[in-house]
Order: C-alpha cells, then structure tokens, then sequence
C-alpha cells in the first residue's frame, strides 16, 4: 500500500494504520509484553518496525499487519546490541537504524 499513514493509540496500545484519504485500514498490535515506549518506522515495502525500549526488542510486522521478524540481543552482534531505544528509522538500502538511549546510533541489516 502507498501513502498509508501509521499512529499509535496509546489507549488501544495498538499501530493504526490509515488510507492517505484517513480511513482506517488497520489496527496492529505490537504485543501486549510491551511496557515501555515504543518507537516506530515504516520501510520501503510498507512494513512497519516497532521498537520496544523497555525490552530491547524490535519487531517487524508486514503491510497486511502480521508479524513476520522477531529481534532481540539474543541475536545481535555485540555492536548491535539494543540497549534502550530511543528512536528508529529506516535507510535507503533497507537497514535499520536506532537510536540508543546509553550509546551511539547502530545499524542492522535486514
């Protein structure tokens, strides 16, 4: 889907998901283990990449809402390690980008 617009209903605790004319698609939920703040970017297939500060944890569901990638440290690099994040983005080549709350940005490739 193109030009979907994406909110977090801190209520719901829920991604919701909208047509570039502000219907509802969607609603996603991350999952209902996340207790602290979440952050969220959108890569260039539409995909939508939470990230979960309290857990280190990122997750990666599909357009259509379904979860299809799990992260945590248990299988990141040492560099990759999350420790906190902060913020996420996505780059032009697909990898994510985040931000650390304790350390630099890092980077991986998805």
């Amino acid at each position: 889907e193109s030009n979907m617009y994406v909110m977090f209903d801190r209520s719901a605790y829920c991604l919701q998901v909208f047509s570039q004319d502000g219907q509802l698609i969607r609603g996603v939920i991350p999952s209902s283990d996340i207790e602290g703040s979440l952050f969220f970017s959108l890569d260039q297939f539409g995909n939508i990449i939470v990230a979960d500060s309290s857990g280190n944890e990122i997750r990666i569901f599909s357009n259509s809402g379904q979860l299809i990638h799990f992260i945590s440290n248990a299988n990141l690099t040492e560099d990759q390690k999350l420790d906190r994040p902060v913020g996420i983005s996505v780059d032009k080549q697909n990898n994510i980008v985040i931000a650390h709350y304790n350390r630099k940005c890092s980077l991986i490739a998805f």
